[in-house]
């Protein structure tokens, strides 16, 4: 099996195709641990990976420079050219139906590049999918858990931001929102279930990003005021990471931070409609799925999701 120095992972996308990729990263680096490894991604989500095991660097697909690369007979950043000439090896899973970004890394001196499925289908495993370049290298993918190395710094930002966290107290987030509406449950079950699980003796800590603004304010404004419900809005995804670690339990729909949740080793619920779970749930065993027949979250009874409450936590 060949060695590779210096590797670089090219991942784009949203958080959840960010997060189903790392088991791949993460085989590849207990297959090759003296290789040193780097990832070119989103901004905001690359940074669950920096020096946090899985990369020594990041580089943000959005820095400028880069959009030389995209397009036919374009003058390449120079600087971008030694950098992804550096390499010894480089894995992307960019969308390049027409071969532009292969042929102007060919072009900037890149040496071996392997292209990795940009989106997966629905023939099995999103992870199993994603992790194909391992094959070509000879290797395998050696487990399919995700998993989340949050820093202490990361954990320590979480307290700070949520000091209910350092008691150890019964605390569950909830992430009531997703990248689609169809993926939702009701926000109003929501409301119901959170006012069971209040009564019940637990702390809640809803999470969200701007997106699911309106979701956070009704549930303010829908339950009952208490020192028993916390927010965690907008924070970077270390921090929520962290939050979720020390937490250590999860409600949420098909979604990235529910991902993030199952990585950071919360024992979660996720609520999954239409998606297929087979393709798209985290597979780490403190998950469990629910889905209603029809696919239509809708169709998801309060009654079935108490009960799985009442038996998981």
């Amino acid at each position: 099996m060949q060695f590779y120095r210096r590797v670089l992972f090219i991942r784009g996308g949203a958080i959840g195709d960010f997060l189903l990729t790392l088991p791949t990263i993460h085989s590849f680096r207990d297959t090759f641990p003296e290789a040193h490894v780097e990832i070119v991604g989103t901004r905001s989500i690359i940074e669950l990976a920096h020096q946090r095991f899985y990369a020594e660097a990041v580089k943000p697909i959005d820095y400028r420079p880069m959009a030389s690369f995209f397009g036919r007979k374009t003058e390449l950043c120079q600087d971008l050219c030694k950098y992804f000439a550096s390499f010894d090896l480089i894995i992307s899973y960019l969308f390049d139906p027409d071969g532009i970004f292969l042929e102007n890394l060919k072009q900037a001196g890149a040496k071996k590049v392997i292209n990795g499925p940009w989106k997966p289908n629905e023939s099995s495993h999103a992870i199993l999918q994603l992790a194909k370049p391992l094959s070509e290298l000879g290797a395998e993918i050696k487990d399919i858990t995700i998993r989340i190395y949050p820093t202490p710094a990361d954990l320590e930002a979480a307290t700070s931001h949520l000091p209910v966290l350092r008691n150890k107290e019964k605390c569950i987030v909830i992430h009531p929102g997703s990248g689609a509406e169809r993926k939702n449950w009701p926000i109003e079950s929501w409301a119901i279930l959170s006012e069971r699980l209040l009564n019940a003796g637990w702390k809640l800590i809803f999470t969200g990003g701007e997106a699911d603004h309106k979701k956070l304010d009704y549930l303010s404004d829908k339950l009952a005021k208490t020192e028993k419900i916390f927010f965690l809005k907008n924070q970077p995804l270390p921090v929520v990471a962290g939050a979720l670690k020390l937490a250590g339990n999860y409600l949420g729909h098909d979604t990235g931070i529910s991902h993030l949740a199952a990585g950071a080793g919360c024992k979660s619920i996720l609520f999954f409609g239409p998606t297929n779970p087979e393709v798209w749930a985290p597979p780490n065993t403190g998950t469990r799925i629910l889905r209603p027949a029809s696919g239509n979250l809708h169709d998801l009874d309060i009654e079935e999701v108490w009960s799985s409450v009442l038996q998981w936590y």
